[in-house]
């Protein structure tokens, strides 16, 4: 009886898989990037009244979600090496 060959899990694929994430990850949060135009002092207003607000009024269950279903492979991937032989 033939024995299947083991899947070598290697640093470099590790190293691919992280990198395939986090390609993905940056694919998703820009998805929808919608532009539009508008004065740079409106702009301006908007990024201002957005860095003084609450984190708690800018986070919704959804990005929360998100965050999580995206960023925890990266970490899953980035942590592979340290457990991998080759």
């Amino acid at each position: 009886m033939a024995v299947a060959p083991r899947l070598a899990f290697t640093r470099r694929f590790w190293a691919v898989a992280a990198m395939a994430c986090l390609i993905f990850a940056a694919y998703a949060s820009l998805v929808p990037f919608h532009l539009r135009q508008m004065p740079v002092v409106t702009a301006l207003d908007i990024f201002e009244r957005a860095l003084v607000s609450p984190w708690r009024l800018r986070l919704s269950r959804t990005d929360l979600v998100a965050n999580v279903l995206l960023f925890v492979p990266i970490g899953f991937c980035l942590a592979g090496p340290f457990g991998s032989s080759g």
